[in-house]
C-alpha cells in the first residue's frame, strides 16, 4: 500500500493507493491540535509499505519522523527523480503540485501529448510532450482570487462565491460579477486549449484543480476530468523512485 500525502496551506489530503489504483482518500485541517494523532491512527491501522509528502508549507518534521519508523518515505523536491524529463529553465522554480500534475497525465496518456489545466486558487497550465517530457507552462489567477481582487481593489464591489452563471444578460452586480469573473475564466481556458493544439499534437486536454467540477459542466466537450490527477502523479513518482532503491 503506498500512502500520497499532499500536504496544503491549511488541509492535508491523504491518498492510498493499492496496486496502483486509488482506494481512499482522507482530509484533515492540519492545523487542529490533534492532527498528529490522527495521522498516527492512520498509521497503525492502514499496512503502509510505501509514502510520498509534497508541501506547499510548513510541514512539522513530526509528520515524517512519525512515517519513517513504519515504512519508506520519500519528501518531494527538485532534486528527486521523476520519470519523465523535466525542460523548466529553473526546476526549482516549478512547484511540486505543477511537477506532479504533467507525471499525472503521462500516467493516464503515456504516449501522446497533453495539456493539463489545474483550476485552484491559481490556474495552472502544463504543456506535456509525449507523455515523456514536460515542456512547461503557464499560471494566472483562478476564480477565488478574481472575486477577491474585485471586492480588495474597487470600493463597492461585493465579495462573491460563484454560482452557475445562465445565458441571460446579467442586470444586477452580482450577476454581473459572477458572470464576468466565470466567463473570463473560460475564455481564458478554451483559449488555453487552442494554443495547445497549435503546439502539441492532438493533445488531451485534463482539468483537475479543486474548481474541477464547477468547470467542467461548461468545458465537458472538450475535456478529460480528473480531480485527483495530482495525487496521481505523486504515486507514480513515488513507485519510480521505490524501483530505483
Amino acid at each position: 500500500m503506498n500512502l500520497v500525502i499532499d500536504f496544503g496551506n491549511t488541509r492535508c489530503k491523504f491518498y492510498f493507493f493499492d496496486g496502483g489504483q486509488l482506494s481512499d482518500t482522507k482530509i484533515f485541517e492540519h492545523n487542529a491540535s490533534d492532527f498528529i494523532e490522527k495521522v498516527l491512527t492512520i498509521v497503525n491501522k492502514s499496512k503502509i509499505d510505501n509514502a510520498i509528502v509534497s508541501s506547499v508549507g510548513n510541514m512539522p518534521d513530526e509528520l515524517t519522523s512519525l512515517l519513517s519508523k513504519c515504512c519508506y518515505v520519500l519528501t518531494l523536491n527538485n532534486s528527486i527523480s521523476v520519470p519523465i524529463s523535466n525542460s523548466y529553465s529553473n526546476p526549482s522554480q516549478l512547484g511540486n503540485d505543477r511537477l506532479a500534475a504533467a507525471v499525472g497525465a503521462s500516467v493516464l496518456f503515456p504516449n501522446r501529448d497533453s495539456m493539463v489545466v489545474d483550476a485552484g486558487t491559481a490556474i495552472t497550465y502544463e504543456f506535456i510532450e509525449g507523455g515523456k517530457n514536460y515542456l512547461g507552462g503557464c499560471i494566472s489567477p483562478g476564480l477565488s482570487l478574481r472575486f477577491a481582487a474585485l471586492h480588495e481593489h474597487t470600493a463597492k464591489l461585493p465579495l462573491l462565491q460563484p454560482k452557475p452563471i445562465s445565458d441571460n444578460i446579467p442586470t444586477d452586480t452580482q450577476n454581473a460579477i459572477n458572470n464576468g469573473v466565470i466567463n473570463g475564466v473560460i475564455a481564458e481556458i478554451m483559449w488555453q486549449i487552442s494554443y495547445a493544439q497549435q503546439k502539441l499534437k492532438n493533445p488531451a486536454i485534463i482539468l483537475t484543480g479543486g474548481d474541477t467540477i464547477f468547470l467542467a459542466e461548461k468545458l465537458k466537450n472538450t475535456i478529460f476530468a480528473e480531480p485527483n490527477l495530482v495525487a496521481i502523479g505523486l504515486n507514480r513518482i513515488l513507485e519510480y523512485n521505490v524501483k530505483q532503491n
